[in-house]
């Protein structure tokens, strides 16, 4: 069996789209079929082929997709894949209906957009539901839905992964703002962490820093003067960095689940409307707490701050959202997504 993963990632829309697919591509892998993964451009080929993985780049515009048809047609008239697997925000159904002439067709969803013409459409996210989509299609065909957190398709690592459980005393802080952080959160908490001595005496902090951090030599010289701070860039073991840390602060994206995996409790926040669907998911099921969306108080990151005084000074609080956070994910679900598609 063949798949193409069509995908791309970069320091506007990060690597959310990319990393998800290897994970299925991972899985499917080792269920024997073969997987390579098509892109606009080259930004994440050296990621996808430290993984093994075949790149095809088109070097087309990643925000236009309906151009790219003939260029990637020609890929698929040549490898002549069984599936072709399609993640980002950029489709129509124009596209869809031209490429899926040629293979099957499955589409990684999570904001709702339009009645996707697809063969499979799946949606691991916490606040997948059936109704929505039935709303969606009203009286259109619908595709074969997979939908919920049976289907979160993490890494190998996390697949693996032994969580290290909640300890007594939260002192160390798990901190990730995504791939590119466009906004500088990751500068605007350590600022605000500074004036809080509450918050920066006697606390570590674990800063996974991303390949586009745009204040980063800033950031540097700050941890260099202030032990506290630790920055983590091109981490190849995050799983390990999650486990030893006690409370998590993290954007409303892919790592949400990651941090589940681990049971490490977590205040989450949104700084991109695809994200306020998870946020408010993991909130409403009081898995985790949610700090609202920060384009409303201008990135100002006090309720990040508020949320994290109160998890460190309440273990039961803590222990309460490790055991709900450890009931979400299994680590089957990108398996699970190839034997449904293949079967």
């Amino acid at each position: 069996m063949k798949i193409i993963f069509r995908a791309d990632g970069n320091s506007t829309i990060g690597w959310g789209h990319v990393m998800r697919s290897l994970s299925i591509a991972s899985a499917a892998r080792d269920l024997g079929a073969e997987c390579f993964f098509v892109c606009a451009d080259d930004s994440m080929r050296s990621l996808i082929e430290r993984k093994d993985f075949r790149v095809v780049v088109l070097n087309t515009d990643y925000r236009d997709m309906e151009s790219e048809t003939d260029r990637f047609i020609e890929v698929i008239k040549k490898e002549k894949p069984d599936n072709i697997f399609v993640d980002s925000y950029y489709v129509s159904n124009d596209y869809f209906r031209t490429i899926k002439k040629y293979s099957k067709f499955i589409y990684l969803d999570d904001i709702f957009s339009f009645p996707y013409d697809v063969d499979y459409l799946i949606n691991y996210n916490i606040y997948a539901s059936h109704e929505k989509y039935s709303e969606l299609y009203n009286e259109k065909t619908m595709p074969e839905l997979l939908l919920g957190t049976e289907y979160i398709p993490l890494r190998d690592e996390f697949i693996r992964n032994i969580p290290s459980g909640v300890r007594d005393e939260a002192k160390k802080v798990f901190v990730s703002t995504g791939g590119s952080d466009e906004f500088g959160l990751v500068l605007r908490i350590i600022n605000k962490l500074k004036d809080d001595k509450e918050l920066s005496e006697g606390i570590e902090y674990h800063f996974i820093i991303g390949s586009y951090e745009p204040d980063f030599d800033e950031i540097k010289s700050l941890s260099e003067s202030n032990k506290w701070i630790n920055l983590h860039r091109n981490v190849k073991n995050m799983s390990e960095i999650m486990n030893m840390c006690d409370v998590a602060i993290s954007a409303a994206g892919s790592t949400l689940y990651e941090l589940c995996s681990c049971g490490v409790p977590t205040i989450t926040y949104v700084i991109a409307d695809n994200q306020i669907g998870g946020a408010t998911g993991f909130e409403k099921k009081k898995i985790m707490l949610n700090a609202g969306d920060l384009r409303i108080v201008d990135f100002d990151c006090s309720g990040i701050l508020d949320n994290l005084k109160m998890l460190i000074n309440d273990f039961e609080l803590r222990k309460s959202l490790s055991e709900k956070m450890l009931s979400v994910v299994d680590g089957k679900g990108a398996e699970r997504i190839i034997n449904k598609i293949c079967s």
